[in-house]
């Protein structure tokens, strides 16, 4: 099961299907195809409790659509605008299941157990915290694969995000 918690301030879930949004609370389920916004100054946790196992954390002002995915045990994590985290802990590292995140509707997506992305109009940023993120090239038929070439990292890391993520390392 895919949950959808709320940190602080609001975040939001837009369900195309019955054109409905939600304010989120604590651990709503989150299906294929739904937008998830947080507002100025929330922050939200995405936990993908079923075969993929990892985290995602949503920094405020951001938006991320949850696509639906054919394939068992991947997840396709679109990123709208704003900042978010991607964490997994290490026993799931070497397993072949996860999540990939892309930027809007851009074909390319990133995979890896610890690193965030950041997107507006004015940038894009993708920061990895280990050697395993990944660049993979998405096509309509196959997914193609190639080791991130550059990777960029950093030294400044979002505090919030940061101690977000230990404060879930910690209680899990």
């Amino acid at each position: 099961m895919i949950t959808l918690t709320n940190i602080k301030g609001h975040t939001f879930k837009f369900t195309n299907l019955n054109q409905k949004v939600e304010k989120i609370d604590i651990q709503t389920p989150l299906y294929a195809n739904e937008i998830v916004t947080t507002d100025s100054k929330g922050m939200a946790v995405i936990d993908f409790n079923d075969e993929v196992i990892g985290t995602v954390i949503l920094a405020p002002n951001t938006q991320v659509i949850l696509r639906k995915s054919t394939t068992d045990g991947i997840r396709l994590l679109s990123l709208v605008r704003g900042h978010l985290r991607l964490y997994r802990d290490k026993e799931y590292q070497k397993k072949k299941v996860g999540v990939l995140i892309n930027i809007r509707d851009n074909p390319t997506a990133y995979y890896g157990s610890n690193f965030e992305v950041q997107y507006s109009k004015e940038s894009k940023k993708v920061t990895s915290f280990n050697k395993s993120l990944r660049k993979f090239k998405l096509n309509k038929k196959k997914i193609l694969t190639t080791p991130l070439k550059n990777e960029e990292k950093t030294d400044e890391l979002d505090q919030e995000l940061y101690e977000d993520l230990k404060f879930l390392q910690e209680s899990t």
